[in-house]
């Protein structure tokens, strides 16, 4: 039997005279961006252009190079030149590390592409080093990336700009995870391993995560010619010999690529010893994200392997531009939003949309306006009119009919969405909605666009999403921990089969039976699944293959509809800038949480039950909430706590669990590890017993912004 689970015009900016990164440059650095192969003239090498330039036109196959504009003039940038020298000029000529093509170096730019492989080249390298010749080709290096960096000790995920110029995800080790990798680290050292004792507990694992471990080490070579999974399993026991030949400043890289702090590291004995360890105990869990394709196809593909062109249509702004953005206090980040937003707006004396609907057949009539536009008809100002109502849309009529919208697209009667498994405040995508609305697909485009135009009128969204949706419209990595806030039990009996020594006593099969309407039906996790036990062996994949198939496939052509109708209006590199908390708030709003009702509707358990609020630790937590912390991290705080922002109409006394009783906020001690814990579906945190109100807040902040992510050189 399988695991069970219930459903029901903004002005270009002017190119500055000087380097955007010298001393003399403006408040407001100049925006560069690369030119790419189709945007720039291929020459040859032989003989000049007609407008004496550079060579002549010739077929790139023929030895031809590629001649990129400059827009920055023919001088090194300024921190590169020899102090009390003149400028020097770049050469005339570089060749890619990755393909080895030769290129005309971008003038003045720090960075440019690669035409043929479109690898991301930088000469920065050879200034630095002082070995740059102008008279003849270099190498030009593949250059440092832009990466989302981690904005504190809590976070799981970063984004990166791979040498493919494409936003990437990667995996990075939290404080906790560091914390037991340094246990396991200590316990390993003390305990004499052989290569047949590793080998064996290498061997339990799937050639997947031994390969996914070796590319994390920097030892992807290592596995290309391994043919059985011993050879991988082999390669990763003896990761240790191949980490010893790297520089000290290899390891440090490495290290610091999976976002594990190396300043205790002071050796290099200690770093390979690190980078040992986590070879032998792993990354930490995985993530899969939604990979959507410009032909509407939807994949579901491990978050490494996951890639989003930045393509931007604000000609203004470019991924330098994101990375400052992303680094943003959450108001500021919103302030950005819409300013790149605004000049996406076509202007009024260009045209703009009237929506005129009947109120008593709001939805119908408003599904069928939207469904003549085009895509670049979202983006006009709309003027909305309630027929036979005299009121001028000046405002107010506009927020009423986002209100409503919201309101009647999100109706549990209507058949696209369903409460969440784990409270009753938040929607989630109904998997059976082609049974209760024939359209619903179409339905499912119109509420991405309406989505998407909430955010582009700076109108609010009355309904809450799950955080799983909102992760699926970011493209934000999913991971099996998600499934606590769909089903608590389902989770619960997960981790039962996770940490088991016998799974196979549990009598699981690939299969998951789910109730429909009433209805008891069994599906297969893949072909062939109700024939396929689950063991030691293969228990990842299963949790992998139900992860999938309950937040992804059964899911999929409507997620597809919603998907395609929300990127019609919103840029999707534009959204890279905020995480799954922060979107909540920008679609949905600040709540105005009332402090005093919050804790008036508070209970306390453990050793906080006898004193309830006289116990210093909690006084110290509601000193920091009530006077400390912002409205935004007030609703942070709440989202940690309950997996949403939202605060019932009657206020925190009608607080729900997952099983749609009164669930009161609950606050319990804790004695694992110094950050607070969260219980989504029981309205509950655990706080360990702190010593000081300075240490409460300041693991406080960092349990709230988990998963939070900054931008910035990698």
């Amino acid at each position: 039997m399988g695991a069970s689970h219930s459903s029901g015009g903004g002005a270009t900016t002017q190119r500055a005279q000087h380097h955007p990164y010298s001393a003399a440059s403006s408040s407001q650095p100049t925006r560069y961006q690369p030119s790419y192969a189709h945007n720039a003239p291929a020459y040859g090498r032989g003989e000049p252009s007609s407008n004496g330039t550079g060579p002549s036109s010739t077929d790139i196959r023929q030895g031809g190079f590629h001649q990129h504009p400059s827009p920055l003039g023919n001088y090194a940038p300024p921190q590169y030149r020899p102090q009390g020298q003149m400028p020097v000029a770049l050469p005339r000529t570089v060749m890619c590390s990755r393909c080895g093509v030769l290129l005309s170096v971008p003038l003045g730019a720090p960075r440019f592409h690669c035409y043929n492989c479109r690898a991301l080249l930088s000469l920065d390298l050879y200034y630095q080093s002082g070995q740059f010749k102008p008279s003849q080709p270099v190498r030009a290096q593949g250059a440092p990336g832009l990466q989302w960096t981690k904005t504190h000790d809590n976070q799981r995920w970063v984004r990166r700009v791979g040498d493919d110029g494409r936003l990437r995800w990667a995996r990075v080790l939290t404080a906790e995870e560091q914390d037991v990798l340094k246990a396991a680290e200590n316990d390993l050292s003390a305990i004499a391993l052989d290569v047949d004792t590793i080998m064996d507990n290498l061997m339990q694992l799937p050639p997947k995560e031994l390969k996914y471990r070796l590319e994390r080490l920097g030892l992807a070579s290592k596995s290309k010619g391994a043919i059985e999974k011993s050879d991988l399993a082999q390669a990763l026991a003896g990761a240790g010999q191949v980490l010893r030949e790297m520089s000290n400043k290899q390891l440090k890289e490495i290290l610091e690529s999976i976002g594990v702090d190396s300043r205790d590291c002071l050796e290099k004995d200690e770093m390979i010893r690190r980078l040992t360890v986590i070879a032998f105990k792993g990354l930490g869990e995985k993530g899969w994200v939604r990979q959507l394709g410009s032909n509407g196809q939807l994949d579901w593909v491990e978050a490494g392997e996951y890639a989003m062109d930045p393509v931007l249509p604000i000609p203004s702004i470019n991924l330098h531009d994101l990375h400052k953005a992303a680094s943003y206090p959450f108001e500021q980040k919103v302030n950005f939003f819409h300013t790149q937003l605004a000049t996406l707006r076509v202007p009024w004396e260009h045209g703009h949309v009237p929506i005129k609907v009947h109120r008593q057949n709001l939805l119908e009539d408003s599904f069928a306006l939207f469904r003549r536009l085009k895509p670049e008809d979202l983006r006009r100002i709309f003027r909305f009119n309630f027929i036979g109502e005299p009121a001028q849309d000046a405002g107010g009529v506009a927020r009423e009919w986002f209100l409503l919208i919201s309101e009647e697209l999100f109706n549990l009667d209507f058949g696209l969405f369903e409460y969440g498994a784990a409270d009753n405040l938040c929607y989630t995508i109904n998997p059976a909605s082609g049974i209760a609305n024939d359209h619903h697909l179409e339905y499912f485009n119109f509420a991405g666009r309406f989505l998407g135009k909430c955010l582009f009128d700076r109108q609010h969204c009355a309904a809450h999403v799950t955080f799983t949706l909102i992760k699926h419209l970011l493209g934000w990595p999913i991971m099996l921990r998600d499934l606590e806030q769909v089903d608590l039990q389902l989770w619960n009996s997960l981790q039962e089969l996770m940490e088991s020594d016998d799974p196979e006593a549990l009598c699981l099969d690939f299969t998951v039976t789910l109730n429909k309407f009433g209805e008891i039906c069994v599906e297969e996790l893949k072909r062939g699944g109700e024939d396929v036990t689950v063991t030691k062996e293969n228990r990842e994949e299963y949790a992998e293959l139900l992860l999938r198939h309950l937040l992804f496939e059964r899911v999929r052509k409507q997620l597809v509809a919603l998907l395609q109708g929300f990127y019609q209006v919103i840029p999707p590199p534009l959204l890279s800038i905020f995480d799954p908390n922060e979107f909540e708030l920008l679609l949905c709003g600040l709540p105005n949480i009332d402090v005093k009702d919050w804790m008036k509707y508070t209970r306390y358990r453990g050793s906080f039950e006898a004193k309830g609020p006289r116990n210093q630790v909690i006084k110290w937590f509601w000193e920091v909430v009530e006077r400390d912390f912002t409205q935004e991290q007030r609703a942070r705080l709440l989202q940690f706590s309950t997996g949403t922002s939202r605060v019932p109409v009657q206020g925190f006394k009608a607080l729900q669990g997952s099983d749609g009783n009164i669930k009161l906020f609950t606050i319990e001690d804790s004695s694992r590890g110094p950050f607070p814990r969260a219980h989504t579906c029981f309205n509950r945190i655990e706080l360990p017993r702190y010593k000081s109100k300075e240490e409460l807040s300041k693991y406080l902040l960092l349990a709230i912004q988990t998963e939070v992510t900054g931008f910035g050189f990698e």
